[in-house]
């Protein structure tokens, strides 16, 4: 036999060797953890989410969770997040999965929990079905997965949630939201320098005037811009109270300019259902506006589009007609 045959011979065997070496490799990560859908693998219960399923007509409830139940055949500290599978931003964790069953020297059980209201801010569109990833990795490192698998939730037609986080200040981050900021300075270029943020998102889906939409402030620099402009009121002196009109706050829905409340809105304004209107108040512990559709102008609409600026106030002329309209709402 040709030494070039046995070099070709040695060849295809050491690629054999390597492609099972891979093999092996491959079904060793995979055989780290599995999610549990038998009842008779040493626990009584399984994964009360498991792939593919469906959290219906979700609206975020802090009374409603679900569980994730895993099989882990290596000695592990195992820790569930929740991702949107869109753009990989993690919405909900889980550090403390409990250790319910041991069947062997490392073989384990864990059950881990999340409630509805942890994913409060996941964008989404009234009724929308937005596909998420559940994620159990291994301590701090969430390269080691030891298992995972996709679910969706299918939101409720009364909300809708516009997130701006980091993602969504990159302009290739999120392809529906998009969140610029910029540092201004006032009174002709004499004055102090403040950072703006402007929020845009067309075509968001609603259901008229039954749905609310929340706009998430989670980028930090963002947050501070609506957060700065609390403190604005007669040109710095004085902050905003609660149920006042905030000018250096910019709403527009379809383009008409809307008027956003501290806190609350007047309770004039809040009892007229007719009238649009938006409240920069806490949400989950992040900074939003709730935006309210009025029934004259929204209830028969299927999409909006929205856009918020920060920290920058509407002209003297349209800040008059904001005040007027709001006087007329109160009688």
């Amino acid at each position: 036999m040709s030494n070039n045959r046995l070099r070709a011979i040695a060849f295809v065997g050491i690629v054999l060797i390597a492609a099972a070496a891979a093999t092996v490799a491959v079904t060793g990560s995979a055989a780290a953890g599995s999610v549990d859908t038998s009842a008779a693998d040493g626990t009584t219960t399984v994964s009360g989410l498991q792939s593919h399923d469906t959290i219906n007509n979700f609206n975020a409830s802090p009374d409603k969770a679900f569980t994730v139940q895993v099989n882990v055949s290596r000695a592990a500290t195992p820790n569930l997040r929740i991702r949107l599978n869109s753009t990989g931003e993690v919405f909900a964790k889980n550090t403390s999965m409990v250790n319910i069953s041991k069947t062997g020297a490392n073989t384990a059980h864990f059950n881990g929990s999340i409630k509805h209201s942890l994913l409060a801010d996941v964008p989404m569109d009234a009724s929308e079905n937005v596909t998420m990833d559940a994620q159990v990795y291994n301590g701090t490192n969430t390269s080691d997965v030891l298992a995972s698998f996709q679910f969706y939730i299918n939101n409720s037609n009364d909300r809708a949630v516009i997130y701006v986080g980091d993602k969504e200040t990159n302009p290739s981050g999120n392809p529906d939201t998009e969140a610029t900021t910029e540092s201004t300075t006032s009174l002709f270029g004499f004055g102090s320098t403040h950072t703006t943020a402007d929020v845009t998102h067309d075509n968001l889906g609603v259901d008229g005037s039954n749905t609310k939409v929340t706009v998430i402030f989670a980028n930090s620099t963002v947050q501070d811009a609506y957060s700065a402009s609390i403190d604005r009121k007669y040109w710095g002196i004085s902050s905003y109270k609660s149920k006042d009109y905030v000018p250096y706050q910019q709403l527009m829905v379809d383009g008409t300019p809307t008027l956003v409340f501290n806190e609350a809105a007047p309770s004039s304004i809040a009892d007229n259902q007719d009238f649009t209107h938006g409240v920069y108040k806490t949400v989950d512990g992040q900074d939003a506006i709730v935006l309210t559709l009025g029934k004259k102008d929204y209830k028969s609409e299927s999409s909006v589009d929205v856009e918020t600026i920060g920290n920058d106030p509407y002209g003297h002329l349209q800040d008059a007609r904001n005040r007027y309209a709001s006087l007329l709402a109160a009688h």
